[in-house]
């Protein structure tokens, strides 16, 4: 177990599409378990509702969230040729999903009273997740560099 968090907590090196199947399956195991921790004590120390939560600590947990994600994604880009900012990609859309959440005076997003800037706001957020999902489709089913490459040997000749 020490010996998979070691190896599942660095950014070098290359991953293959098996592997970056477990390592995302664990990513989400670890979100789901620090989430739920951390939503069962604000509900039982604060008595945040559920929605109270998402509104005012996701943030954090989004934050964790892609700090999990990071590793075994930039280790599978890698794999494909692809440097690690790509993961920008991932950032940006997670930052642009929480500002559009919260307006500026922390209330909760209401669809029915966008403007024309929310509205192309919201049109420009669609596009960078279709750009997401395409970067995730690629990274689960493309397969990686034949023989080593700037990143470091091939996972399946190991």
């Amino acid at each position: 177990m020490i010996q998979y968090l070691k190896r599942f907590f660095t950014y070098e090196g290359r991953i293959g599409r098996k592997q970056y199947l477990i390592d995302l399956g664990a990513s989400l195991l670890m979100n789901f378990l620090i989430f739920g921790t951390v939503f069962g004590v604000a509900n039982l120390v604060f008595g945040l509702s559920y929605f109270d939560f998402i509104f005012k600590l996701r943030p954090v947990t989004a934050v964790v969230g892609l700090t999990i994600f990071f590793f075994p994604a930039v280790k599978r880009m890698h794999d494909v040729g692809w440097p690690g900012w790509v993961f920008s990609a991932f950032v940006i859309v997670q930052v642009s999903g929480l500002m559009m959440t919260i307006d500026a005076e922390g209330r909760r997003f209401v669809f029915e009273a966008m403007n024309a800037f929310e509205m192309q706001w919201m049109l420009f957020m669609a596009g960078l997740y279709f750009i997401v999902f395409i970067i995730s489709f690629v990274l689960l089913f493309k397969k990686g560099i034949e023989g080593s490459n700037a990143y470091g040997s091939n996972p399946l000749a190991q």
